[in-house]
């Protein structure tokens, strides 16, 4: 079951919890439109475009049960939480499946994402720029054993491109995890969440940063 990995000493754990999300909005949705329909019903035209969203709502809906029918949300465990300049984890996915699901192994990818995001004024006008200055590819991998998935991906936060997690009204850095777990029997999944990256070096570059000078130098 889900929430049972054990978090180490300022870890952290995502869990992403989508399919239930999305079973709420479409059947919100699906009532919502139905409501419509019956106020349209006089009208041949939008009654016809409010059925098919109610359609498109209905399976989204039913997707969405069907999911969490057959597993538990995805759980992403970090042992270093907040994030620092430079340093470098192994995170820990996890998955149980509710019913019945085949053994085997599953490739987990992703990337990692440092988005800016200024807000300025030139003369009267508002503008808004924004830039990518890290795209970082991330891999690993996990295998599905007795309903049961568990996989690794290692994960470094690069201290030479992106910045700290910032946001003020005219500046916004934003990193975001994007990870996708591609299985051969069909239990395809993908999740994103954005990591707080804070203005702090990791430890190991502190030690080197605060070493004595040479001799000689």
């Amino acid at each position: 079951m889900t929430g049972t990995t054990n978090i180490p000493p300022g870890g952290h754990r995502e869990v992403d919890d989508t399919a239930s999300t999305f079973s709420f909005i479409g059947i919100g949705a699906a009532i919502i439109l139905a409501f419509l329909m019956f106020l349209a019903r006089s009208n041949g035209i939008v009654l016809a475009i409010l059925g098919l969203l109610l359609i498109a709502a209905l399976a989204i809906a039913a997707w969405s049960i069907r999911e969490m029918r057959r597993w538990n949300p995805i759980e992403v465990v970090f042992g270093e939480w907040p994030l620092t300049l430079g340093s470098s984890q192994q995170l820990h996915v996890h998955r149980t499946a509710k019913t019945p699901v085949p053994d085997g192994t599953i490739a987990l990818t992703g990337e990692l994402t440092c988005t800016e995001r200024v807000t300025y004024q030139v003369g009267t006008e508002t503008r808004t720029d924004t830039a990518t200055p890290a795209v970082l590819p991330v891999s690993g991998m996990g295998a599905l054993t007795q309903g049961r998935f568990d996989g690794t991906v290692e994960l470094t936060i690069p201290l030479d491109r992106g910045a700290p997690t910032l946001e003020l009204n005219n500046n916004q850095i934003t990193w975001k995890l994007k990870l996708e777990l591609t299985n051969p029997n069909g239990a395809d999944k993908s999740m994103s969440f954005r990591i707080p990256v804070v203005a702090e070096l990791a430890r190991p570059h502190q030690n080197i940063q605060d070493a004595p000078p040479e001799a000689g130098q």
